[in-house]
């Protein structure tokens, strides 16, 4: 029966509710992958960020936006620039085997002037792939 106050039926509510979240972002996730595709990054952001909100561990979430709002770097505000930074590391974190996730991050870790921390994530990406151009290049001009 009904009974908001039963500590079980607290918890089934609460697991239920994180279950509709996930699918949510799932789904918005789905919906801005599509967008992208159809080269319209700009209204794949919103559901990017709905999509990132909804799972903390969708890393190709957080990727997909950190890599739309990159090149807009010096047009944001340093809130923006930090949300970049925050979505990059995370993906690299979350999904470190994803080259392409720690490149972005590695390249974002460079514009913020951390440039001891973007070596180690440039250096990350020759652990994953030996022969990457971009890292070997960044690597060099970093010194």
């Amino acid at each position: 029966s009904y009974d908001p106050y039963n500590e079980s039926y607290k918890r089934g509510l609460k697991l239920l509710d994180g279950k509709v979240a996930k699918i949510k972002s799932t789904n918005s996730f789905k919906k801005a992958l599509e967008l992208i595709g159809a080269h319209d990054e700009e209204g794949a952001v919103p559901f990017l960020r709905e999509a990132v909100e909804g799972d903390k561990y969708n890393a190709g979430a957080r990727y997909e936006l950190a890599r739309v709002l990159f090149p807009k770097w010096g047009r944001l505000a340093s809130d923006g620039r930090e949300e970049i930074l925050q979505l990059a590391e995370a993906a690299a974190v979350l999904d470190a085997e994803k080259v392409e996730y720690v490149l972005l991050a590695a390249r974002v870790l460079e514009k913020t002037g951390r440039t001891e921390e973007a070596k180690a994530q440039y250096q990350a990406v020759l652990k994953l792939d030996k022969k990457n151009e971009t890292a070997k290049k960044a690597l060099k001009e970093l010194g």
